[in-house]
């Protein structure tokens, strides 16, 4: 007697297979979240590291500066070639040096022996676009270079492009070289904040560069055009961590005052805030009616040694931000600045 064989007829796997498609679809739902989770997580984390990196450095030279300019590339006419910034730059440290140490002088015995100061005028740039130090040497977005320039108070003593400087990479290159750096830090002046944007409301230069199903976010400032101003008592930095490679997206907008731009970043990305206490210069400008003001110092006027203030000559402000444009991440951001205890006769 032939045994009758059972098994499964085609309605029956049919079923079973559309069970689990829908199963997968779901697995597929949840598991996407949790890993946009871990990867959000891990760049959070690695933006804090870099962060942390950078405020320890930024506040080492700057806490204690007793003056401090601030600018952005474009609009000090500077490039990412940094020996093509040889002259210009060596206009604004001199700028520096006639503004707070022109004819300054000091009396080393405490006397009657008066003699012009000798002193260093400090130049920290953070990278926003690849580009190269003074030498010619690559140096990538994210980087952070110091130059230092000598000069003597003495009027004739001018600070030219021919200055004897070098300009020198101040942060680990592991962060920006590492087998996983598959993501790119970008500098912005003062405190922004990271916003969700749907598709529909940017507005990119190349709508191809927008790729299908990818979240955007903008920094509320860059996408509203709103710039705002900062100051010594509240002088922050953002650092900006988004993907490499297709992460970001040009757009343009238009308000009252025209056209702008401003970028969308594909996610994940993530922001970190920096906070540059300025301790000498907000102790001066909390004191008094005189806000800000550079230290007073004895200068030499005719053969006559004076007091700044008192007279013609008056201190400039002790923080001076050049430039007054905060939200820009395709232009390195300038700090120049100098300490009083590297003065001397």
């Amino acid at each position: 007697m032939n045994k009758i064989k059972k098994g499964f007829t085609l309605l029956e796997l049919i079923i079973v297979m559309a069970i689990f498609s829908i199963l997968m679809v779901g697995v597929m739902a949840l598991i996407k979240p949790v890993s946009n989770m871990f990867k959000s997580a891990s760049i959070s984390e690695k933006t804090y590291s870099y962060a942390n990196n950078v405020q320890q450095y930024l506040q080492t030279k700057l806490e204690y500066a007793e003056n401090v300019y601030v600018g952005t590339a474009d609009k000090m006419g500077l490039t990412e070639d940094g020996a093509a910034n040889d002259e210009k730059l060596a206009e604004y440290v001199e700028k520096f040096r006639t503004d707070y140490f022109n004819e300054v002088v000091k009396s080393p015995d405490g006397g009657s022996t008066i003699e012009y100061v000798n002193g260093k005028i400090h130049v920290v740039r953070l990278v926003n676009k690849d580009g190269t130090l003074r030498d010619g040497t690559p140096v990538k977005k994210g980087q952070i270079t110091h130059r230092v320039y000598n000069f003597n108070s003495k009027e004739s003593s001018k600070i030219g492009a021919d200055a004897d400087v070098e300009e020198v990479a101040e942060l680990n290159h592991v962060f920006l070289d590492a087998r996983d750096a598959a993501y790119d830090f970008s500098y912005v002046l003062g405190v922004q904040k990271l916003i969700g944007k749907s598709q529909s409301s940017l507005s990119p230069v190349n709508s191809d560069d927008l790729k299908d199903n990818e979240e955007y976010k903008v920094l509320e400032n860059d996408y509203t055009n709103a710039y705002k101003d900062f100051n010594s008592n509240g002088l922050s930095l953002t650092v900006v961590l988004n993907k490499r490679s297709g992460g970001t997206v040009e757009c343009e907008g238009s308000d009252g005052a025209g056209n702008f731009s401003y970028k969308a970043f594909a996610t994940p990305c993530t922001v970190q805030i920096v906070n540059l206490p300025l301790t000498n210069i907000a102790q001066r400008s909390n004191h008094g009616e005189v806000k800000a003001i550079g230290i007073t110092r004895p200068y030499k006027e005719d053969g006559v040694v004076k007091m700044q203030g008192v007279g013609i000559f008056k201190p400039k402000e002790a923080f001076q931000n050049i430039t007054n444009n905060i939200v820009d991440l395709d232009h390195d951001i300038y700090f120049i600045y100098c300490f009083t205890d590297e003065i001397e006769s």
